[in-house]
């Protein structure tokens, strides 16, 4: 009976429900790593109750929800490290309740909140290293937390930059008025009026906008295009939270002042 399949090194791309690995319910460990995965079909591991160890490091995830995890009730080790997640969820892992190691190293993760772990109660180590961390008010939680490996450091505010969290004052973990939560969906998949969006592309060319619409724009948006309109200012907070953005033209605007750190992230 197969237990610990090697499927690692190879050219995977999806994880689906109409494939092989139904078949294998008996694993005790799954090692996908260095693959190509960008997706994982809801509740494919439904099932898996011999599971004890997945390892879905250096990928392409970009996305996972409480369904992708659904039946992974006895695995101790998930390896998420090297791939492209931004955002967890407070259910993202709900119900694996024997989870004794978390790793998401180098991810694309800003904000993480303590409640999205409150229900494994055995988690004892969780690596969060390499990942573009917001330190705000809402991240103090990563400084007292016993559970925390290594020494993540904060991304911003830029004052903060490249300091350990565990080095950051309480009195430095503070909120800005207009940030965004990154796990609020409710804007995901808009589209700003007078533009067109496409592919994580954003197009508001001659749209005749005084602003850009960030509250309107997916976090994973790649190229902006705002030029020929009367955009005046740009917010350095706000454009610092589409993280996988390559491209912007802002040309034939009425821009004044382009702030020093604009792209520093």
């Amino acid at each position: 009976m197969l237990e610990i399949p090697d499927l690692q090194d190879n050219l995977i791309k999806r994880i689906s429900r109409d494939g092989n690995l139904q078949r294998l319910k008996n694993l005790r460990i799954l090692d996908l790593r260095n693959n190509q995965i960008e997706e994982i079909d809801d509740d494919i591991f439904d099932g898996f109750d011999s599971l004890n160890q997945l390892f879905l490091n250096n990928n392409s995830l970009h996305t996972i929800t409480s369904q992708t995890f659904n039946g992974l009730k006895n695995v101790q080790i998930l390896n998420l490290d090297t791939n492209k997640l931004t955002c967890i969820k407070n259910d993202t892992f709900m119900n694996m309740n024997k989870l004794e190691l978390l790793s998401l190293n180098d991810n694309n993760i800003k904000y993480i909140s303590s409640s999205s772990f409150d229900q494994l109660r055995f988690l004892s180590d969780l690596n969060v290293q390499s990942n573009p961390l917001i330190c705000n008010c809402h991240m103090k939680w990563l400084k007292q937390s016993k559970i925390i490996s290594g020494h993540p450091e904060c991304m911003l505010p830029t004052k903060l930059r490249n300091i350990p969290i565990i080095n950051v004052t309480d009195e430095d973990f503070v909120c800005n008025p207009i940030e965004i939560d990154l796990c609020d969906t409710s804007y995901s998949n808009s589209c700003p009026q007078n533009c067109t969006c496409y592919n994580r592309i954003v197009r508001c060319s001659h749209a005749q906008l005084i602003r850009i619409p960030y509250e309107e724009i997916s976090i994973d948006t790649e190229e902006l295009y705002f030029d020929s309109n009367n955009i005046e200012e740009i917010s350095f907070e706000l454009i610092n939270r589409l993280i996988n953005l390559v491209r912007i033209d802002l040309s034939y605007n009425k821009l004044r002042f382009i702030p020093g750190n604009l792209f520093s992230n």
